[in-house]
């Protein structure tokens, strides 16, 4: 049997991409995001999320992202979520960053619910998982030359949700009146999201 060629996965220039090391604050952002982007009344399903804001580390997002058709392309801006790390291929990038105890230790509970073998904090701690050292990801994303880069601290989007937003929007050239913005911010709410 033959194996399926997955769906090559190449940067576009003019897409915005959300970048973060996993656990940081990236699935919230998209949600606020998506609802900007995408409008209405009704709540953003995780499944219509990644047709919205395609994850590029799932194959169904790759093939939302390279179907001329689908939502995303349909959309006035393009975003993708990403957890890679610093690369000049990706021009415009909102990177996302949360407090490093707090993005590891939810790091340590996400994989190992995940996972066989267990993982201990202190291997994930030293950057012996999947997307190594925490500190290094976020440095070369800070320093890595980028066509157009935002960071966003995932405190402040807790502190003044509605401000950020307002400084994403900014970011991505997106006009958007106020009354849509604090819809979104409503709609994104963690009470709406469980």
């Amino acid at each position: 049997m033959r194996k399926q060629k997955k769906t090559e996965f190449i940067p576009n220039p003019n897409h915005y991409y959300i970048a973060s090391f996993p656990r940081s604050g990236n699935t919230w952002v998209r949600f606020l995001l998506a609802n900007v982007l995408y409008g209405g009344t009704d709540l953003i399903t995780f499944q219509k999320l990644g047709e919205i804001i395609p994850d590029r580390h799932r194959e169904i997002g790759r093939k939302f992202i390279s179907e001329p058709n689908s939502l995303f392309n349909s959309l006035p801006v393009q975003s993708v979520k990403i957890h890679e790390r610093y690369s000049p291929n990706f021009h415009n990038i909102i990177y996302v960053v949360r407090d490093g105890r707090d993005t590891l230790t939810s790091y340590y509970y996400w994989l190992n619910a995940r996972r066989k073998e267990h993982i201990s904090l202190s291997d994930i701690i030293r950057g012996k998982a999947d997307r190594g050292l925490w500190s290094k990801h976020i440095l070369e994303w800070v320093k890595g030359d980028c066509h157009k880069k935002m960071t966003i601290r995932y405190e402040d989007l807790l502190d003044n949700t509605e401000k950020e937003l307002r400084r994403i929007v900014s970011f991505i050239d997106f006009n958007i009146e106020l009354p849509e913005l604090c819809r979104a911010v409503r709609l994104s709410s963690f009470k709406r999201l469980q």
